[in-house]
């Protein structure tokens, strides 16, 4: 049973990330036996994730940030120009320990909520590193209150490909590239 919980997990989350990203957008799941600790890579134009899914009953703490953040480094040596950012996703939040430890992270780290079923992440948090590491035109903004209800549309606006996330001021928060 957990593994099929996990699994449908997995699969709900490269939906999400496939609807917020657009076509412009290669998610591949890679779950399971010799997968280097990776669910799945998502790249869009110059931007990189490699994505840990973790479906518990309960906020994840340190020891997974930690666990991501040696999956980052093994994936860094093989990374393409720009970098890779590890993402890792949860369908319960982060305890303050899991935070603080992700911002403590010298590799790019980010921290991903996202309820499972729902058609948005409700927070994600980057790092400093992963900050840094988002390729040229890539920002996190506020995003149109229309996407949090499943909206999709609503996130493909001309010259923008945006990736909703939500911070509690906000429906949602987003990842914003702008056409140069």
């Amino acid at each position: 049973m957990a593994v099929a919980k996990g699994t449908t997990f997995e699969v709900h989350v490269a939906w999400v990330m496939r609807h917020m990203l657009g076509a412009e957008s290669l998610v591949v799941r890679t779950g399971g036996a010799n997968d280097r600790g990776v669910d799945m890579h998502v790249s869009c134009g110059d931007l990189n994730l490699v994505v840990q899914c973790k479906n518990m009953a309960k906020r994840l703490g340190p020891q997974y940030v930690r666990e991501l953040e040696a999956t980052v480094a093994d994936f860094a040596a093989d990374s393409p120009p720009g970098g890779i950012i590890g993402l890792l996703s949860s369908s319960q939040g982060f305890t303050k320990q899991a935070m603080a430890r992700a911002m403590s992270a010298s590799h790019p780290v980010a921290l991903m909520e996202q309820p499972a079923g729902g058609p948005l992440p409700s927070s994600i948090i980057l790092n400093p590193p992963a900050s840094m590491a988002l390729p040229r035109g890539w920002a996190v903004a506020p995003a149109p209150r229309a996407a949090a209800v499943g909206a999709w549309d609503a996130l493909r606006l001309a010259g923008h490909v945006e990736v909703a996330i939500q911070p509690p001021a906000y429906a949602s928060v987003r990842f914003v590239h702008r056409a140069p």
